[in-house]
């Protein structure tokens, strides 16, 4: 056993003696030295056109405008829903929804590139837009279905219209393609469906931009944006 553990001891001491050692790479080391402070590489690059943050729709919004509102709404509507004509009594109250007929998000768009300038600020902007677009004027009652299609409609074209790129002055076929490709549930909208809510939203956007005073220059830049959005919808 002392023989054994001799020669052992002999070859760990001629390994130790003759052994090379690793060279060290002179490259630098692509490890982040922990203590150094970290470099941000990342790019936001904002997929919306001339703003970089969107303002949430729910700032447009006033609650509880079903029962606020109703009576004032369906008065103005001679009791119909303006997009299908149906009668107040005729529709399902369960089923219905009160639009906004000018839609928020488009308003939103608009808002949002609009820049401060001088003693104007946009939170008096935003005050004034809600209480413009929460009027009856630009409300109707309609169908649940309905409701939701001319959305996701008005949605899609605005995906494409607030696209990057240059300001556009139209969208290929306009709105119509789209609340026509748009469906809930296997609904679709019927063409004459179609036809009033593009109507109806003329109509409410006449009575908005009645409320916008040219004199204050933010709300004369909402008032051109809508209006370049809605000439690219094709409704003028």
């Amino acid at each position: 056993m002392q023989w054994i553990a001799k020669k052992v001891l002999e070859s760990f001491t001629h390994y130790k003696k003759h052994k090379q050692k690793i060279p060290l790479s002179t490259a630098p080391s692509n490890r982040r030295n922990i203590t150094a402070s970290r470099k941000h590489t990342k790019k936001f690059v904002s997929q919306k056109r001339g703003f970089e943050s969107r303002t949430d729709t729910a700032d447009f919004r006033i609650p509880n405008l079903h029962r606020t509102q109703a009576v004032a709404v369906w008065d103005l509507r001679n009791h119909k829903d303006a997009y299908t004509g149906f009668l107040h009594y005729e529709m399902d109250s369960s089923q219905m929804d009160l639009d906004h007929v000018l839609e928020l998000h488009v308003v939103r768009d608009a808002f949002d590139r609009v820049r401060p300038t001088g003693l104007h600020n946009k939170t008096s902007l935003k005050s004034h837009l809600s209480t413009l677009l929460n009027q009856p004027t630009n409300l109707n009652f309609t169908t649940s279905e309905i409701n939701q299609i001319k959305f996701r409609g008005v949605y899609r074209f605005q995906r494409e219209y607030c696209s990057p790129g240059p300001v556009k002055t139209e969208v290929e076929a306009g709105l119509v393609h789209y609340l026509k490709a748009a469906n809930y549930r296997s609904q679709r909208l019927s063409r004459k469906t179609t036809a009033r809510i593009q109507d109806e939203i003329v109509r409410s956007y006449d009575a908005v931009s009645d409320g916008l005073y040219e004199e204050d220059p933010l709300q004369r830049n909402v008032l051109d944006l809508l209006h370049h959005n809605l000439t690219a919808m094709r409704l003028f």
